[in-house]
């Protein structure tokens, strides 16, 4: 019971170390840029979306609801005198709220059976897959040996010892 405990254990914590690229924002959530054709103004554009605001009419900056950047920017390419929109760059920052959210969606994802698909020719996908299986194998191997060793008695107060005379107790 307990080797499936720590099993456990190290499974979810390679779960979550795999994934701390899930809470890192490179985009602007609530604002978009938008460059319009000359002579038509940007104010013009947006009053045609009810949520969406113009912040800066100089820079193309468009304010709009959080977390939908990718909505707005599909529906104002749409429109004839757009020339471009696109998300904002920002410095990337590691945000707890996102980082949780995303985990959440991307567990409750795998649990209803929706895992991700390979983007490549029926060919390439059993070299592909493969790569990607010793890829997680090794890992959780080595975590699971790792785990096995700390859980020995003899073998932990040892290295508990080692630690103590490094530490000069």
């Amino acid at each position: 019971m307990k080797g499936v405990l720590i099993t456990a254990l190290v499974l979810a914590g390679i779960l979550l170390i795999s994934n701390v690229d899930k809470g890192v924002e490179r985009y602007a959530r609530d604002r978009i840029q938008v460059m319009v054709g000359p002579g038509t103004p940007l104010e013009t554009v947006v009053q045609e979306f009810e949520s969406a605001r113009v912040i800066d009419e100089e820079k193309g900056i468009v304010g709009i609801p959080e977390n939908e950047t990718m909505f707005y920017v599909r529906k104002f390419e749409r429109e004839h005198s757009v020339m471009f929109a696109s998300q904002i760059p920002m410095p990337p920052e590691f945000k707890w709220s996102v980082y949780q959210s995303r985990l959440k969606k991307m567990i409750q994802n795998y649990t209803a059976g929706d895992l991700p698909r390979a983007r490549q020719s029926v060919r390439g996908r059993h070299s592909a897959a493969s790569g990607r299986l010793c890829g997680l194998g090794t890992p959780v191997q080595q975590g699971y040996k790792l785990a096995k060793i700390g859980a020995d008695v003899r073998l932990s107060e040892t290295i508990t010892g080692g630690g103590a005379i490094l530490d000069g107790k």
